[in-house]
């Protein structure tokens, strides 16, 4: 089953050299890039460190038509763009237990480079569940399931099973999604 999921590509005006960030990555330009998110081309975008990043709906698209379920991380405000008959997809919102679980899940963290692990401060876990609340609170009617963090091992396989639960069985959507 996880041979069927398949991350979309991001836009990225960031140029990268590695080989394996062309598999993550389309670069481009940062005036293609303005063109494109004029002509509303993005799900998303946004500005990380001077360099623009977003998830155009052509990627999307791409995956689905490849036969593939595409795997987004996406802000809750892209939800209403992805909740069309287009798209039509199964949203699954994983959500902060606590501000002591994610501590710990930071703590238990495996990052391949040490100089991107940061310390955080206990009024940054507080943050990260108090944000989780508010976006449950605010986009909570767009979810399908909701997945408690507590242990990223759990939480993972937690999610594989919403998902060949959702593959397998027959889903309610809006009528406008089938006329």
């Amino acid at each position: 089953m996880v041979q069927d999921l398949q991350r979309c590509k991001a836009h990225t005006t960031k140029y990268f050299s590695a080989p394996e960030d062309s598999e993550t990555y389309h670069y481009v330009t940062e005036e293609q890039m303005r063109l494109d998110i004029m002509q509303h081309k993005f799900l998303e975008f946004g500005k990380h460190q001077h360099f623009l990043y977003g998830i155009m709906s052509d990627s999307v698209m791409e995956v689905i038509q490849s036969k593939k379920m595409p795997i987004l991380d996406v802000h809750p405000q892209a939800l209403k763009k992805l909740r069309t008959p287009q798209f039509r997809p199964f949203v699954v919102f994983v959500k902060a237990s606590s501000p002591e679980g994610v501590r710990r899940l930071h703590k238990t963290a495996k990052v391949d480079n040490p100089y991107e692990h940061t310390e955080l401060k206990e009024k940054d876990f507080e943050d990260c569940h108090t944000e989780s609340q508010r976006i449950e609170a605010i986009f909570g009617h767009y979810f399908d399931a909701t997945i408690v963090n507590e242990n990223i091992d759990v939480a993972y396989e937690e999610l594989l099973t919403v998902i060949r639960v959702f593959s397998s069985r027959k889903q309610w959507v809006p009528t406008n999604w089938v006329i």
